[in-house]
């Protein structure tokens, strides 16, 4: 994320580790964050000073002076290299800033040396060459410059870093061709060649390029930034307005020594020194996932019309090919972004689809991709070898209630293993939920109990949780596909009960019915529970209104007599 969400972070660890004395640790700590603010404050303030003598000297003292080691040149290059000092600071301060700050400290000593070699070497030849031995200096430090806002908003990205720094290149290139239609025919009849156009062109196509990647940077906090980032989005937009202004000035063949332009990259390289010494106070803003979509839909689509614009109007205008070159690059990539968009869609909804199929917990299939399972090999024509097997964990909520949902959670975690173990490639297990498991095998009943049989063995051995042994059962019921019209929640249904009833009676495994005898046993179970269930409900709502008497009969069945009392 940009510079300052971290260095919040490493401020606070810079802060509390030092060197104490008992009863005055906490002294020193607010001592030492204050010098450090206090330092920073006192550089800056000699920098800002710089920057204005700077200015006042360029349009005041000596406002058609030329660009020389005089008062107002020694005074440019001053301003415009001071700012190394903090970021190289921060970059000592804090480790984890320092890759990303000794980028832009190595841009702002590159555009140092770009200005010595220009006041020394390429304003004495007339004409000034274009592109000139300075230009290799400035693009490096453009270079240098883009390497270190893609460093600081690096964490911000996190998977999708890549579509967004393919927008920066594509807004870049879109407006470089924008850039290029309106000035490439006054700047070839300036007298420049080719790689002159090119050369100068390139200056705002970066600068677009790491102003998207910032702004890119604030959308997992909502586009809100910070006093760090709101620095470094201001001195790019500076950079923007001198390399326009600049590159307008050379189609009108009206650059001058030292001029508006030029000053524009001092107060860019000062505001960038600033984020450096900057610190967010605020708190981390929550990121969501889905708070750049509106951008990252954005830039391509409007870049892409942009350059189909410029296409277009290229053929009606007649403008040279390299316009239309940089607006098919831009549109190339466009196409490419497409299909990284494409490709982390469906990344995404695979995604989405195995984690709505999976259990959390212990990673295996869930109840959802049970019932999709066996209702895929009910449709097969050997369906009579389909078989499930329902597991419940008997004393496992007795462990969960004394040792705690954690060990609950690790037991459920050990038992999924042993029983995917000793399954194997024999079946798919599943956790259905809470202490649930079920299996589901292609083959015949007996070799389902004798699988059920093994799996109950694992159940019986002991688990380890801090010293203490834990032991679990298990009830297992069985079912076996049968007849035609039997589909999933039948075939659970029987098994379930099967389960219930080996529960009931302790003995482990239970195999259901044919569905043929289980439904005449089904009409019986429902009558019966039927009548209970009216009863329980009457009973109920009588305690509730307090209108029931209470009454008992007692029966002596060895001398056959009874007696009624109210």
């Amino acid at each position: 994320m940009p510079a300052s969400v971290v260095s919040n972070d490493e401020v606070s660890k810079g802060v509390t580790v030092s060197s104490e004395r008992p009863g005055t640790g906490s002294r020193q700590r607010k001592h030492l964050g204050f010098d450090l603010q206090l330092r920073d404050w006192k550089l800056q303030s000699m920098i800002t000073l710089s920057v204005l003598a700077c200015l006042v000297t360029t349009f005041v003292i000596y406002p058609h002076h030329g660009y020389h080691f005089s008062l107002d040149g020694a005074l440019y290059l001053v301003a415009s290299t001071a700012p190394i000092i903090p970021m190289v600071l921060v970059g000592r301060r804090f480790p984890t800033l320092r890759r990303p700050w000794q980028y832009m400290a190595a841009g702002v000593a590159l555009n140092a040396v770009a200005n010595v070699i220009f006041a020394l070497h390429d304003q004495l030849m007339k004409p000034v060459p274009n592109p000139a031995p300075s230009d290799v200096f400035y693009l490096l430090s453009y270079c240098s410059f883009i390497i270190g806002v893609a460093l600081l908003t690096q964490g911000s990205f996190g998977g999708v870093r890549l579509s967004v720094r393919l927008d920066g290149v594509i807004a870049g290139l879109a407006v470089a061709s924008l850039v290029s239609f309106a000035w490439f025919s006054p700047l070839q009849a300036a007298g420049g060649s080719t790689i002159h156009i090119v050369v100068d062109l390139a200056y705002p196509m970066f600068d677009l390029v790491m102003l998207v990647w910032l702004v890119a940077a604030l959308a997992p906090q909502r586009f809100r930034p910070n006093l760090s980032t709101g620095l470094l989005i201001a001195g790019v937009l500076w950079f923007i307005v001198g390399d326009v202004i600049h590159v307008n000035q050379l189609a009108a063949n009206s650059t001058s020594a030292l001029s508006f332009a030029d000053v524009t990259f001092v107060i860019g390289i000062w505001l960038m020194g600033l984020a450096a010494s900057a610190q967010d106070r605020r708190n981390v803003v929550e990121r969501s996932a889905l708070s750049g979509t509106s951008l990252s839909v954005a830039v391509p689509v409007v870049s892409g019309a942009i350059a189909i614009g410029v296409i277009a109007a290229r053929w009606l205008w007649n403008r040279p090919p390299e316009v239309g070159g940089l607006a098919l690059a831009a549109l190339a990539l466009v196409v490419g972004r497409m299909w990284l968009a494409l490709r982390v869609e469906r990344r995404l909804v695979l995604s989405t689809t195995v984690d709505a199929r999976t259990d959390s917990l212990t990673n295996l299939p869930n109840r959802r991709n049970l019932f999709e399972r066996i209702d895929e090999l009910l449709r097969l024509e050997k369906r009579e070898h389909v078989g499930v097997i329902l597991i419940d964990l008997d004393g496992f909520k007795e462990v969960n209630d004394t040792l705690g949902h954690a060990v609950g959670d690790s037991l459920l975690s050990i038992i999924s293993h042993r029983f995917a173990a000793r399954l194997g490639s024999r079946g798919i297990l599943t956790r259905l939920g809470g202490d649930e498991f079920a299996a589901i095998c292609i083959c015949s009943e007996v070799e389902l109990v004798t699988i059920a049989m093994e799996l109950l063995s694992t159940t019986r051995e002991p688990y380890a949780f801090d010293g203490l042994m834990v032991t679990v059962g298990a009830s297992m019921g069985i079912a076996v596909a049968d007849g035609d019209t039997e589909d999933p929640y039948q075939l659970l249904h029987r098994a379930d009960k099967a389960m219930y009833e080996a529960k009931r009676t302790q003995c482990g495994i239970r195999v259901s019915q044919s569905p043929s005898a289980e439904q005449c046993s089904d009409r019986n179970d429902s009558q019966v529970s039927t009548t209970e269930f009216e009863a329980s409900t009457r009973l109920r709502l009588a305690s509730q209104r307090d209108d029931s008497v209470a009454k008992y009969q007692v029966i002596d069945h060895a001398f056959g007599w009874s007696a009624h009392q109210e």
